[in-house]
């Protein structure tokens, strides 16, 4: 009857860790706190997190495009709410995001790609349409 017991306890703790593990959510944004996934080289990346133990220190991992991984720690507000700053450094390609404080954890990803001067620029609300420049190297 012990054994039982002690069965059903630890199916009990594991269960309830389960569900409080699912419960945190990580997204990245810009400056302004938009979404955001694919970001500029040398651009920051501001990795929201939200769901964690409140006032804990959550370890996040950072995996680069070339495998490398960058570890930070960031400490959650009142409400398990943090806000974590990413400098990226040109390396082009997919960034895998894993947080956890020891309890919840949550994974995201985005990319690091090179844009071409349109897309930068309608980013900004500027669109150029097609340029068409003309070069007249004859001699008169």
């Amino acid at each position: 009857m012990k054994n039982i017991l002690k069965i059903i306890l630890f199916l009990l703790v594991f269960l309830n860790l389960a569900f409080f593990a699912q419960a945190a959510d990580i997204w990245t944004a810009d400056i302004n706190g938009n979404p955001k996934i694919d970001f500029f080289p040398e651009e920051i990346v501001y990795i929201h997190g939200q769901g964690f133990i409140s006032n804990a220190i959550v370890i996040i991992d950072v995996t680069r495009p070339d495998s490398a991984v960058d570890t930070g720690f960031e400490t959650t507000n009142s409400s398990g709410e943090f806000v974590y700053e990413y400098l990226l450094n040109g390396i082009n390609g997919t960034y895998y995001v894993f947080a956890t404080d020891g309890i919840n954890f949550a994974e995201t990803v985005f990319s690091d790609q090179i844009g071409s001067l349109d897309n930068e620029c309608n980013q900004f609300g500027f669109d150029f349409g097609v340029a068409k420049w003309q070069c007249d190297d004859q001699e008169d």
